[in-house]
């Protein structure tokens, strides 16, 4: 039985990325023949229904990621309180509607009142991720050979933007870089 977990979770792991939303905050989209293989997982996974016992059900979904990768529809609610408010981001995936994947943000005031709303689609969310984590645009991962003009400038562009956000959220001690 452990056989078939380790193989079950090792063939969806190969598909999801690295870590919980590994390409940002949303699960990927796969292309068919590995929607197949998720779904041929589960199939063998859950026959019978109660084939892996609590502690190699959680190993699967854990390693696999399996409560990301080749969902059919997925929801993630999260709240900060801050001083402006409650941030609620919410991600929204329907494999079924690509179209509507989304991230949404919104800041609620203490009574209630709608401060801002923001949402970005599958498209802006992913190349927001791309361009962040681009070795390429990122001058301690890069080879030393210089980049062509346009990658220069998008390079100091991507840059700017990281010593934005590095100034309002500080990397914790520890913290790697996110890989993908």
């Amino acid at each position: 039985m452990r056989t078939l977990l380790s193989l079950c979770a090792l063939s969806v792991f190969a598909l999801s990325g690295c870590g919980p939303m590994g390409s940002g905050p949303m699960p990927p989209r796969l292309e068919d023949a590995d929607q197949k293989q998720v779904d041929e997982s589960w199939d063998k996974a859950l026959a019978p229904v109660d084939k892996l016992d609590r502690q190699a059900m959680l190993d699967a979904l854990v390693l696999s990621q399996a409560y990301q990768a080749g969902v059919d529809r997925l929801t993630f609610h999260s709240e900060k309180k801050c001083a402006a408010g409650t941030v609620i981001m919410e991600i929204h995936f329907d494999r079924s509607k690509p179209d509507q994947d989304r991230f949404d943000l919104r800041v609620v005031a203490a009574d209630g009142k709608v401060l801002r709303q923001l949402t970005y689609n599958r498209n802006e969310v992913e190349t927001t991720y791309k361009e962040l984590y681009d070795p390429k645009f990122d001058p301690d991962r890069r080879p030393p050979q210089p980049l062509p003009g346009d990658e220069a400038q998008k390079s100091e562009e991507v840059k700017k933007r990281i010593e934005a956000v590095v100034q309002l959220f500080p990397k914790r001690e520890g913290e790697e870089p996110a890989k993908k």
